[in-house]
């Protein structure tokens, strides 16, 4: 998504932001690194560390007790919907899907939609909302 950095920079001055990912312990981190994205994330959880991979629930709990939040008081953003969809969702977090071309899928929890676009006015409008449905 061309407004990454822009999207992550305003995110990360009102929400603590995670990493839950599938890489090799030996690629993960370097290449958040790499393409300037790690600084935006604490904790950065690597399947590759824990010995198992999503969708195990553990690595979602690893990240909900580093940030000291409960699952309730997260939102998962992912663009797998096994892994990142059914592993947050075992452990109890909200999900928003994205596609691999950056468009919604789907929303899980319909209260979200008007969080994200009052976060991010920019983002593509899912099929059957508006952003009218967005206002409080």
């Amino acid at each position: 998504m061309p407004q990454t950095h822009e999207i992550l920079a305003q995110s990360k001055t009102r929400y603590r932001l995670a990493v839950v990912s599938d890489a090799q312990s030996a690629y993960g981190l370097p290449e958040l690194r790499a393409v300037g994205l790690a600084d935006y994330f604490a904790p950065i959880v690597i399947s590759g560390d824990y010995g198992y991979r999503k969708p195990d629930a553990r690595l979602f709990q690893s990240a909900l007790t580093e940030l000291e939040i409960t699952p309730e008081e997260a939102i998962y953003i992912g663009n797998d919907r096994f892994r990142d969809f059914l592993g947050a969702r075992k452990a109890g977090m909200k999900t928003i899907l994205l596609c691999p071309n950056g468009t919604f899928a789907y929303f899980v929890v319909a209260f979200i939609f008007p969080l994200f676009m009052r976060l991010f006015p920019s983002a593509p409008v899912p099929t059957g909302q508006t952003k009218d449905s967005a206002r409080d």
